[in-house]
């Protein structure tokens, strides 16, 4: 009554093992790479162990060459105490008993003293600019205070140069009571004359004169009114 229907694609084995023989071909090749490369790296630290610890290298290439042999020869390595450390050691103690540096230290002073010039150098430098830019901008200032006092100048020159040019009727005034003093003056500078010896009156009256006279007088007198006033004493006699 029920009827199956067997619908199965047939499977080609050669293409299957085909496939699976290409991949196991390409893990195959990274495995066998990547053993290669592990075993390089190790066998390159075995040898700069070795060669750390004081030995030959060959040891560390036997250590990985014979993997049984060559673990126990990395612990001894890893354990024991290393020749190069043990001779290091009496190296040093017999430099400090005579007092002696090693070319390392002596190399590490040089360069250390290097450094400390280079800073000592460059602080000196950023000193001398700091002191040059002082310098300068003290020169600024003095020329800055200088345009400002030339300045002013200029402006209490133009403000006593405009004063003069507003006020020219002034002049003229102050002149005459200037002149006006001296003209004052000039009658008590020729009082003197009258009792000069070329009059008979004057000879007679000079006696007289002088003991009237006060100091603070003998200043007023000008020399020039003194022969000014003598021919009018003349014209009276």
């Amino acid at each position: 009554m029920f009827t199956s229907i067997d619908d199965v694609t047939p499977i080609d084995s050669t293409e299957v093992g085909n496939r699976i023989a290409d991949f196991l071909q390409t893990a195959g090749q990274i495995a066998l790479f990547t053993t290669i490369a592990l075993f390089v790296v190790y066998l390159i630290l075995a040898i700069v162990i070795a060669k750390k610890a004081g030995y030959s290298g060959w040891w560390g290439a036997l250590a990985v060459l014979v993997p049984p042999v060559g673990v126990l020869l990395v612990l001894l390595f890893a354990l024991l105490k290393w020749p190069a450390l043990k001779q290091r050691d009496e190296a040093l103690g017999i430099l400090k008993a005579n007092d002696l540096t090693l070319p390392s230290d002596e190399r590490a002073a040089i360069k250390e003293a290097e450094r400390k010039q280079q800073i000592e150098d460059e602080a000196r430098r950023r000193m001398e600019k700091a002191q040059a830019d002082r310098v300068k901008a003290e020169a600024d200032r003095e020329k800055f205070r200088e345009a400002q006092a030339r300045d002013a100048a200029t402006r209490v020159a133009s403000a006593n140069a405009a004063a003069i040019a507003a006020a020219p009727e002034g002049k003229p005034a102050d002149a005459t009571e200037v002149k006006a003093e001296p003209s004052a003056k000039k009658p008590d500078a020729k009082r003197p004359a009258v009792g000069q010896p070329d009059s008979p009156a004057g000879a007679d009256a000079a006696p007289e004169a002088k003991p009237a006279a006060k100091p603070d007088a003998a200043p007023e007198a000008k020399p020039d009114a003194a022969p000014e006033a003598k021919p009018g004493a003349t014209k009276e006699n």
